[in-house]
């Protein structure tokens, strides 16, 4: 579920593939990142299962996340926002 789309330039990370959006490894486990933190080219930001598999997002780029755009746990789309991230 979409819940902000972004209005500025900020870059847009968009889900590589169907499935569901998890932003920390684990339920007992802190997020990969949060509103406001630094990320680097190449950092997990969050995972997504799909077929029983758990596959990594990595940012493609270094900048701080402006915000999620898609609740935890939610289904995503091939191609949907993930992420705002302003670039550096």
């Amino acid at each position: 579920m979409q819940l902000n789309a972004p209005t500025n330039d900020n870059y847009q990370l968009k889900a590589p593939m169907v499935g569901i959006l998890y932003f920390a490894p684990s339920p007992e486990k802190p997020d990969f990142k949060k509103d406001g933190d630094r990320v680097e080219k190449g950092e997990t930001v969050c995972i997504i299962e799909a077929m029983k598999m758990v596959n990594e997002v990595k940012s493609p780029v270094s900048g701080t996340i402006v915000k999620r755009l898609v609740d935890n746990g939610s289904m995503v789309e091939y191609n949907e926002p993930v992420y705002e991230i302003k670039e550096d």
